[in-house]
């Protein structure tokens, strides 16, 4: 399996223009909004896991063929919003969606809710796939948590 990195900063509050830079395999944490952008444009800027960008990234998977993993504030059907991750295969479909779990600060806890302890493993392109969100790395428990469930 080829993996491809990207690590630059997002243009903030522009999500069709960041939307037009994924090409590549993983995106940063909130790469669709920026990251420190304040509760009031959070909340104006998440959305669903299927929303608009959700669309529009799996339209780009899908036209490019390959796979990719972006970051972005998603509001969850009871109003709470969470620092997410998806996996969008290259057929354009939504493999897998993780929520931060540990919030890192007063900066994520002022804008985001905790996601629940879910580490789900998908398999993309033959290999088991597991996410995590920056400061969930910090704890040995969520890796163990997906390398128990068979993530490579």
């Amino acid at each position: 399996m080829r993996i491809a990195l990207f690590q630059g900063a997002p243009k903030p509050l522009d999500v069709p223009g960041n939307l037009q830079r994924a090409q590549l395999l993983v995106c940063p944490e909130m790469f669709l909004t920026g990251y420190n952008i304040g509760l009031p444009r959070v909340e104006r800027l998440a959305e669903a896991d299927d929303g608009p960008a959700a669309m529009e990234v799996a339209e780009i998977a899908q036209a490019h063929r390959i796979a990719l993993v972006y970051g972005y504030p998603e509001r969850a059907d009871d109003g709470a919003i969470y620092n997410s991750v998806q996996l969008i295969d290259a057929h354009g479909r939504s493999l897998c969606n993780y929520r931060k779990t540990h919030l890192f600060g007063e900066l994520d806890r002022s804008m985001f809710s905790a996601g629940p302890h879910h580490f789900p493993v998908v398999e993309l392109e033959g290999w088991k796939v597991g996410l995590l969100i920056c400061y969930d790395i910090e704890f040995p428990e969520n890796t163990r948590r997906l390398a128990l469930a068979g993530a490579e």
